[in-house]
């Protein structure tokens, strides 16, 4: 996993550096395997109850990968993470954020 020159995962909770290393292995998953890119953790301009504020979302670059490939990488995440995580493709990035559907 890179990170963007500033992205600040300090603060970033436990199940997020979870994810970060299951992004890591969907990636590697990938024939060919690239390395993926964390644009945004706590850091960065979002909505007002944005889950970055929290230490609870990450932001996964998706111009390194060919546009066929994006679906596939979502696709993958998902797959590695359960559904307490909520994978979203945005226009430019996947937006993973750790949002539990029972109490923890």
């Amino acid at each position: 996993m890179k990170f963007k020159q500033g992205v600040s995962i300090r603060g970033l909770r436990e199940e997020m550096h979870f994810a970060l290393g299951q992004i890591d292995a969907a990636a590697n998953s990938m024939t060919p395997t690239y390395v993926p890119t964390c644009t945004s953790g706590v850091d960065g301009k979002h909505s007002p109850t944005s889950l970055h504020y929290d230490g609870r979302a990450v932001d996964i670059r998706t111009r390194d990968l060919p546009p066929e490939s994006v679906d596939e990488f979502e696709w993958r995440i998902r797959a590695h993470l359960s559904d307490d995580y909520d994978v979203v493709l945005e226009r430019d990035h996947i937006h993973v954020e750790w949002q539990p559907k029972r109490p923890s």
